[in-house]
């Protein structure tokens, strides 16, 4: 098991939050501590951005068909 699959979707939620405003070299050194690849936590930044994409567009797609929906009742 690698040392990403230890860590829980909130886990990585929670490192994404504090690493964003870090420098690439406090980037480094926080990983080191925690025993983490930069490039991991870009990845669960990169997850964190796109599952947040993806929802927005599914509640866009909704409220239209709850708008189609109600404007079908009107008629």
């Amino acid at each position: 098991m690698s040392s990403s699959d230890k860590w829980s979707n909130e886990e990585k939620f929670a490192v994404v939050l504090e690493t964003a405003a870090l420098s690439e070299a406090d980037l480094h050194q926080y990983c080191r501590e925690k025993g983490l690849y930069p490039e991991q936590v870009k990845r669960w930044k990169q997850a964190c951005i796109a599952g947040n994409t993806v929802k927005s567009t599914r509640n866009t797609k909704l409220t239209a068909e709850q708008q189609t929906a109600k404007n079908a009742l009107k008629n």
